[in-house]
């Protein structure tokens, strides 16, 4: 299951689906999550979410391209997710500050929780259909929102457990 789910989160990553996760693959990708905030007064600027998609493109580089190329071909990068440790290391370093952008650029009232139409949004900017992230938020909403904790948690729990029926596993269809 892992594998599966490591497969889906590469092939979100190389956005432009040439086989390898390069540099470019994250400016299209924040683009896309730029777009999702276009209409939230509270989001950061677009210059802050592509320079967080860049750091974190520097970061997983720096943790996964093994042949130093500057690009991460998807050996390298199952290869570095092999072992649950690595994984959990590798998200709270690359993703973590990721995930803060994230969830601010579409927390349309600034209140730190997402409603099913801003978290359809967020998600959208990840290219999930509207009924994925339906699915999603039903599965990671308590009292009809998802807090900041919980989207964080759900990525982390999304790229490091192999618990088949875990609610985050919602997040990618």
């Amino acid at each position: 299951m892992l594998k599966t789910k490591h497969d889906k989160l590469f092939d979100l990553l190389d956005y432009d689906g040439n086989g390898t996760i390069e540099r470019d693959d994250f400016e299209k990708l924040a683009a896309d999550l730029i777009k999702a905030g276009a209409d939230n007064p509270h989001a950061p600027s677009a210059e802050a979410v592509a320079q967080a998609y860049r750091r974190a493109f520097e970061r997983f580089v720096a943790h996964v391209d093994t042949d130093g190329d500057g690009i991460i071909d998807r050996d390298e990068f199952h290869t570095a997710m092999a072992t649950q440790a690595d994984r959990e290391a590798r998200f709270d370093d690359i993703w973590g500050p990721t995930c803060d952008v994230e969830f601010d650029n579409v927390d349309v009232n600034g209140d730190g929780k997402l409603d099913r139409e801003e978290f359809a949004e967020l998600m959208a900017g990840f290219g999930q259909t509207p009924a994925t992230a339906s699915a999603a938020f039903d599965r990671l909403a308590a009292d009809g929102f998802i807090t900041r904790k919980t989207y964080y948690y759900a990525w982390k729990t999304y790229v490091s457990s192999d618990d088949d029926s875990a609610a985050a596993n919602a997040m990618m269809a």
